[in-house]
C-alpha cells in the first residue's frame, strides 16, 4: 500500500465518522455529506506537505471540510432569490399574532435533546428545508455562529439571513408539530 493511501485509510478510520457527522449536520443530505468528506480527504492528501502541525490533524481536516461545505452550499444555492415575508400569512393573522397556538407537549426541552428519537425526527424535518435555509439555521441556531459569519459563509445579506432564520423556524415548528408533538400529547 502506498504512503498516501495508508494515510488516507488512517484518516478515514480515525476522523471519518466525525467529519461525516459534521458534514451531514451542515448539508442535511447524506450524498452531499459523503462527497464533501471525500473532497476533504483528497484536498488533504494533495496538501499534506503544507500541514505544519500548528493544530491537531482533526482540526486541520475540519477546516478543510468547512471550506468544502461552504463551496457545496454556494453551488447548491447559486441563483436563489431572497424570499419575502408575505408567505407567512398562513401562520399569522392581520395583527401579526399566531393563527394557531403552538402545540402543547409533555416533555421538557432537556429531555427532547437527550431523546435519540426526537433528534432523528428533527433531522428529518431539517432535511425538508430548502438547502440554504437549512444551512443558515444550522450554522446559527445549532452551531452558534454569529450572523455576520453565517452571512459571509452563505453569501446572503443580513436581511435575507433573518428571513431564512424566520422561515426555518416556522417550517421546523410546523413539521415537528405534525410529526412529533401530535403523537407525544
Amino acid at each position: 500500500m502506498s504512503d498516501s493511501r495508508s494515510t488516507a485509510v488512517l484518516w478515514v478510520e480515525t476522523h471519518g465518522d466525525a467529519l461525516f457527522a459534521h458534514a451531514l449536520l451542515r448539508l442535511a443530505c447524506r450524498a452531499d455529506a459523503e462527497d464533501a468528506v471525500q473532497e476533504t480527504l483528497l484536498a488533504a492528501l494533495r496538501s499534506e506537505e503544507s500541514f505544519r502541525g500548528d493544530s491537531s490533524e482533526r482540526t486541520w481536516l475540519h477546516g478543510i471540510l468547512s471550506h468544502k461545505i461552504i463551496d457545496r452550499q454556494r453551488a447548491r444555492t447559486k441563483g436563489e432569490v431572497a424570499e419575502a415575508f408575505s408567505a407567512d400569512d398562513e401562520f399569522f393573522d392581520s395583527r401579526n399574532r399566531w393563527r394557531k397556538d403552538p402545540a402543547k407537549f409533555a416533555m421538557v426541552a432537556d429531555d427532547l435533546v437527550e431523546s435519540a428519537e426526537f433528534r432523528a425526527q428533527f433531522a428529518d424535518c431539517l432535511q425538508g428545508l430548502p438547502p440554504r435555509q437549512a444551512a443558515v439555521f444550522v450554522a446559527s441556531a445549532i452551531e452558534g455562529q454569529n450572523s455576520e459569519l453565517v452571512c459571509k459563509e452563505n453569501g446572503v445579506s443580513t436581511t435575507n439571513y433573518w428571513v431564512l432564520i424566520h422561515r426555518a423556524r416556522l417550517a421546523l415548528r410546523a413539521c415537528l408539530e405534525h410529526t412529533w408533538f401530535s403523537e407525544v400529547k
